[in-house]
């Protein structure tokens, strides 16, 4: 290592785990299954309308407006409300499949993600995954995609009690992997959730621009793919 750091924090969704790609292709399986077309002009249509409802329930979830089994069913609920079809039990039907099937089917990573992790080891880098997602769901990923062999500490935002970008998340991380803020590399997609939270608390970061997010006026390091951060640490 050539720098003060010897820990890499990672976040997971869009990062490591190639969330869209996975969640998308089950989301295929769903429309098709309940027979989504009779209810939605177009597949597109219906998960544009999932995800900007899946966006705010988290965010709400966030504040504690809604718990975590509402925003599971209502993300797939209040789509299928608004054209017509109020049937919670459905919802919550629809909701565990797609959980299940995503995340135990389905499981690549983003591209370069598994190399990465393993010459970061090598080079004796410690490794952790810091994400917001639900437990249970979370911990099937970094397990089943192969990503798990790579990593020494899990922090999920449901065990630890607050949730990325506040401070007291990575108070707590910091705490657990016994480190300094300098010690510390932070990789993420989210400006807010990853970026700036990190930047704050003092943490080195590396925004990896997965989803061509505007990422003027950030002071971050940005990097367009996971081997980028080889070259640069």
């Amino acid at each position: 290592m050539n720098n003060q750091a010897k820990h890499i924090l990672f976040d997971l969704d869009h990062t490591l785990w190639d969330f869209t790609a996975n969640s998308d292709a089950t989301m295929r399986v769903v429309w098709e299954k309940y027979n989504l077309a009779d209810w939605f002009e177009s597949y597109e249509h219906f998960h544009k309308i999932y995800d900007m409802h899946n966006s705010i329930l988290w965010n709400q979830y966030g504040i504690g407006m809604v718990s975590k089994e509402q925003l599971k069913v209502a993300r797939f609920w209040r789509p299928l409300e608004g054209a017509g079809l109020n049937d919670w039990k459905l919802s919550k039907e629809m909701s565990d499949f797609y959980l299940e099937d995503t995340t135990v089917r389905l499981n690549k990573v983003m591209p370069g993600a598994l190399e990465t992790l393993a010459q970061l080891q090598e080079k004796g880098y410690r490794q952790h995954i810091v994400t917001n997602g639900f437990k249970e769901v979370q911990y099937k990923k970094i397990a089943n995609s192969g990503i798990g062999k790579y990593i020494d500490k899990i922090f999920i935002s449901e065990e630890v009690g607050v949730m990325k970008p506040r401070k007291g998340f990575f108070d707590i991380v910091m705490k657990e992997i016994n480190a300094s803020p300098e010690e510390c590399i932070m990789v993420g997609d989210s400006p807010d959730n990853d970026i700036i939270g990190a930047k704050n608390y003092g943490i080195r970061t590396f925004f990896y621009n997965s989803r061509n997010c505007l990422a003027e006026g950030m002071d971050t390091e940005t990097i367009d793919s996971l081997p980028d951060l080889i070259k640069v640490l």
